[in-house]
């Protein structure tokens, strides 16, 4: 008795479903990727803004200081 499954055309058709599935799944984990990526962009170019306007407090207020010293 032959397994009907063995046929060739049966083969080729479950190995296309599993590709498709394999870059069904892959083309989800790059766009959850891409995702994070762009989270974090933002967090960091946040992180920036922020560090930027310490720095500028601070050379304010060691310019303030200085100026008392004088």
């Amino acid at each position: 008795m032959t397994n009907p499954d063995d046929k060739p055309e049966n083969q080729e058709s479950r190995r296309v479903a599993e590709l498709t599935e394999r870059v069904t799944e892959l083309e989800i984990s790059l766009t959850y990727q891409r995702q994070t990526t762009n989270t974090l962009d933002e967090i960091v170019r946040d992180l920036f803004d922020r560090i930027e306007l310490l720095k500028a407090q601070i050379n304010s207020l060691e310019q303030d200081s200085g100026a008392g010293e004088m």
